[in-house]
């Protein structure tokens, strides 16, 4: 939860497009330790009609790439590692770059402060933090139900 967060807010911010429906599945729950609820896979639905998989793991080879993010488009493929290796694949040659990854804390901190210091609203706010909660509240409820939920941030926000 504490890190899959981040993915629906990626989601969010690439499609510009509120989650509306989650369908999830873990691995079975151990008594012994908590793999099953800490694997997942999750397809998010968007009102725009477009679709996120986030699957995340726990028991991977040390080896294995943490973070992998691929988005497509009509004619259009991106992919990152860890964001820091950039693949861009159009109907054009493939572009590849390495990059320097940046977590951002710098930057929407500074964005925080000009927006007080302005008295506009701030680039990320309190609905962001509740999208993000709330889609994976949901998805854990539907791993856990088998059933599809619906993400309705109008009755949570109210």
């Amino acid at each position: 939860l504490g890190e899959a967060c981040h993915f629906v807010d990626l989601f969010y911010w690439l499609l510009g497009a509120e989650p509306v429906r989650v369908s999830a599945y873990s691995l079975p729950p151990n008594s012994n330790e908590p793999v099953g609820t800490n694997n997942l896979c999750a397809t998010f639905q968007f009102a725009d009609g477009s679709i996120g998989t986030l699957n995340y793991s726990t028991i991977g080879s040390e080896t294995s790439q943490g973070e992998r993010v691929e988005c497509f488009a009509q004619g259009f493929g991106v992919t990152t590692e860890n964001f820091k290796f950039l693949a861009v694949n159009e109907d054009a040659p493939a572009v590849e770059k390495k990059l320097l990854p940046r977590k951002g804390y710098d930057a929407q901190m500074k964005s925080f402060i000009e927006a007080i210091r302005k008295g506009v609203t701030p680039e990320v706010t309190v609905v962001d933090g509740v999208r993000a909660t709330v889609g994976c509240l949901k998805m854990l409820e539907s791993a856990r139900t088998g059933e599809a939920c619906e993400i309705d941030l109008a009755g949570v926000l109210e």
